[in-house]
């Protein structure tokens, strides 16, 4: 199975036994595989996997995931993974560009929060219901003088930052 796996810039797992891995060699986990607790973690869709991992700070790689596969909501766990390649900033970015159109809609939070992390629909993630989303807006520097405003005292704490950085540059 297809997947796509977020690892730090060593190439290191944030989470379990923070292994670092090599692209290209196969790894295989012993004992039963059991979602977050055994086995190798990756996602099916490149946007799920920052609800474990910042997508924008982490490096992604498409993996190939076989033997013993279980599902646990959006992540999957498999028996045995590889990396097969690490996709560019460039494959991402099309792939959130490609993509915008149903991601900005996304039931799920930490997904338009993935895509205003990565700069995009951001003229419509500045009216989200989640505090989170309107925060990566802030984040990138989108709609401060609304989001200062705004009802979430995290999301009006990081526009006024934002504000005072762009005043002194």
């Amino acid at each position: 199975m297809k997947g796509y796996k977020a690892l730090d810039q060593d190439m290191r797992a944030a989470y379990g036994n923070n292994m670092q891995y090599e692209l290209g060699k196969i790894y295989t986990v012993d004992g039963e595989v059991i979602p977050c607790e055994n086995g190798f973690h990756f996602c099916k869709k490149i946007e799920y996997l920052n609800c474990c991992y910042d997508i924008a700070d982490s490096r992604i790689f498409e993996v190939e995931a076989n033997g013993i596969i279980r599902q646990n909501e959006i992540k999957y766990v498999a028996e045995k993974i590889s990396l097969v390649r690490e996709l560019s900033k460039e494959e991402i970015k099309k792939y959130f560009e490609q993509n915008l159109q149903s991601l900005v809609r996304h039931d799920e939070a930490y997904v338009r929060q993935a895509v205003a992390e990565q700069g995009y629909g951001l003229d419509v993630l500045i009216n989200d219901g989640n505090y989170n989303v309107r925060q990566a807006v802030a984040e990138q520097g989108y709609g401060l003088e609304v989001l200062v405003y705004d009802e979430d005292c995290d999301v009006r704490r990081i526009a006024g930052i934002m504000l005072k950085k762009d005043s002194t540059q």
